[in-house]
């Protein structure tokens, strides 16, 4: 607005559905000089009750499926004008997954942004990991994986995906579970 007492336009970018956007980070992916919005989320949540889904932070949950909300990285390409359509660009989509912590840097010094993002939810898989951008002239993936073994991946979710939504519902996070009482030990 031009004076602060004016009200903000609300331009929409996108979703990530039924993915949560947990974090963002800005930076120039495609090198056009504009800035994009990168956006991570969480697994292990369910959307339509507002709690978690029970799934374990241990080992990928079978009952896990493409219409569930899982650890999902994207990022959005700005068209350069606010009342254009944001393009999207799946980066990873994961079983186990928190990621909501970018800094966008050009790691390898080859004149693109590479990202440096931290990782929970995914037990031993957990920690920090580096996104090389690799351009090609060839249709390929754009950012290389960080390690050789990780959680299952996922493909897009279905138009119809909250036809298919599992509804479990647990209002207390995975790791805040009191531990169960012995027993001989209660009062």
């Amino acid at each position: 607005p031009e004076r602060l007492d004016q009200p903000w336009t609300y331009h929409r970018i996108g979703d990530i559905l039924p993915d949560v956007v947990v974090g963002i980070a800005l930076a120039d992916i495609d090198g056009d000089g504009d800035l994009d919005a990168i956006t991570g989320g969480y697994s292990g949540l369910n959307i339509l009750a507002g709690s978690y889904s029970g799934a374990s932070r241990e080992f990928d949950e079978p009952s896990v499926t493409a219409s569930s909300t899982v650890g999902r990285m994207a990022w959005f390409e700005n068209p350069g004008d606010a009342r254009s359509r944001w393009k999207r660009h799946d980066i990873s989509r994961r079983v186990r997954g928190m990621v909501d912590a970018f800094v966008p840097r050009d790691l390898d010094g080859d004149g693109d942004v590479d990202l440096i993002a931290t990782r929970g939810n995914s037990g031993r898989l957990d920690g920090v990991f580096w996104l090389e951008q690799v351009r090609t002239d060839g249709p390929q993936p754009a950012f290389l994986p960080a390690r050789s073994q990780d959680s299952r991946a996922l493909p897009l979710p279905p138009s119809d995906w909250r036809d298919h939504y599992v509804a479990a519902v647990r209002f207390v996070a995975p790791n805040k579970d009191a531990p169960e009482t012995p027993a001989g030990d209660q009062q």
